[in-house]
């Protein structure tokens, strides 16, 4: 299913997918992936440990469950092999065989790393970017939960199992950012337009473009009362209220509406698409629904340049 949202000058273009929901618009190619295999929670079968033929066939078994299931984290135990092609399969959904791909640690902060302002695998200007074991074409940036670029051909990607995915495009650079209660309490959407913005030819906030990806929902976020009471305090608002008293009057927290709040503040026009919650739908993982795997947030600025032409000089 296609559907072109026509937003001020802006033509952006929607395509649902079967694991997948692709954004395209101003040179920019986003997909908010799910598991591949929606139905089915095969990655989280464990094995029985056997001996010989048995246990090759085994192991070849659960090494199929995993890509199946559409894994893009190297971190939650699956073989890194199969989150590899994971990762190809995710960077095909955006056009592209083969272009450096850059990463955020994620530690629920603030910090916003920009990709192309200087050397980045120079460890004292990148912030310690570091290249991922498995492939020199995968870069991680530590302790950083949001990031932005004016480069083409350069994919950026964050990973997410109920938190808030959330992509940026300005009018020629974007930015990706992972929100979570604790960043956003910290302030990553703030600070990641304002790095946009910078970036961005300096256009102002109001020609930036959010577009808030699959998270887990109100339904389902039962918090304490401490970080209720910080989140109803840091987003206040008569019409959306971030904070409902559900089940034994437990707080639940609406974290979109935090999201949509927070970016409203920046003076940022959002989408929100119609995904349900990452916890009730065993179409997405979730952290508490207690799934190892993660989907993604990935995305990449085209450009009609050969992509050999960059030079590794701007990392």
């Amino acid at each position: 299913m296609r559907k072109t949202l026509k937003i001020g000058p802006d033509d952006f273009v929607l395509t649902e997918l079967a694991d997948a929901l692709l954004v395209q618009g101003r040179g920019v190619t986003a997909a908010f992936t799910r598991k591949r295999l929606a139905s089915d929670e095969r990655a989280s079968v464990p094995v029985q440990e056997t001996r010989g033929a048995a246990a090759a066939e085994n192991a070849e078994e659960e090494r199929q469950r995993q890509e199946d299931a559409g894994n893009l984290s190297f971190t939650v135990g699956d073989d890194p092999a199969c989150v590899r092609r994971n990762r190809d399969w995710a960077l095909s959904l955006l056009g592209l065989s083969a272009c450096p791909q850059v990463w955020g640690e994620q530690v629920h902060g603030a910090r916003v790393f920009v990709v192309g302002q200087s050397s980045f695998l120079d460890e004292d200007s990148s912030g310690g970017a570091t290249s991922e074991s498995v492939c020199s074409q995968d870069l991680l940036v530590p302790g950083t939960d949001a990031l932005v670029t004016g480069l083409s051909l350069v994919a950026l990607g964050i990973l997410t199992a109920d938190c808030v995915p959330i992509l940026l495009v300005g009018e020629d650079a974007m930015a990706i950012v992972h929100a979570g209660w604790r960043g956003l309490l910290a302030g990553v959407i703030g600070a990641a337009v304002a790095a946009l913005q910078q970036v961005s030819s300096g256009s102002g906030a109001d020609r930036i473009i959010a577009f808030v990806g699959p998270s887990i929902g109100a339904c389902c976020f039962e918090v304490g009362p401490e970080v209720a009471d910080m989140m109803e305090q840091a987003f206040p608002s008569p019409h959306q209220a971030v904070v409902h008293h559900m089940k034994r009057n437990r707080p639940y927290v609406d974290l979109r509406n935090c999201v949509h709040i927070a970016l409203s503040v920046a003076g940022v026009l959002f989408v929100q698409p119609l995904f349900p919650c990452t916890r009730c739908d065993n179409g997405f993982f979730s952290h508490r629904r207690g799934d190892r795997g993660r989907q993604a947030l990935v995305a990449a600025r085209s450009s009609s340049e050969i992509f050999p032409r960059i030079s590794p000089g701007l990392f």
